[in-house]
């Protein structure tokens, strides 16, 4: 689909590799990465506005930044649950994620889920502060 809108010269290969894994193989995603990351290229302070793997990286951060805007404690705990074991039991807290894309479903020969890639870092990062809130709440 890229090299279909765009000219091959306009996207390194790296980029558009890491523009891949950040969309989660959700061409929806792929699109916003990919708009996002042009205007970042279009910015940059380089002679060509070719999209280079940093504007991807900065707009996976603009992506973790946007979900983090909206994404309580609750729910990044099940985000580490589905990430840790690419399922859910719960489908009515999991709604919302889905819909959202903060997490993401595929179906091979079953379903199964993972969390949206931009936001592993996220879910790293803030581990730590809602184990200690939890521990607090005990």
């Amino acid at each position: 689909f890229v090299r279909k809108r765009m000219k091959a010269d306009l996207i390194a290969d790296d980029a558009l590799n890491e523009a891949i894994r950040v969309s989660g193989g959700v061409f929806r995603e792929l699109c916003r990465v990919v708009r996002t990351a042009i205007s970042y290229a279009q910015r940059a302070p380089r002679p060509d506005t070719r999209i280079e793997s940093e504007d991807v990286y900065k707009a996976e951060a603009e992506i973790r930044t946007f979900y983090w805007r909206f994404i309580p404690q609750e729910q990044r705990r099940i985000l580490r649950a589905i990430r840790q074991h690419n399922q859910y039991n719960e489908p009515d807290k999991v709604a919302p994620l889905l819909e959202s894309l903060a997490a993401l479903e595929y179906t091979n020969d079953k379903p199964w889920c993972d969390v949206h890639p931009a936001l592993i870092k996220l879910l790293d990062e803030t581990a730590e502060y809602d184990n200690a809130s939890d521990a607090a709440q005990a």
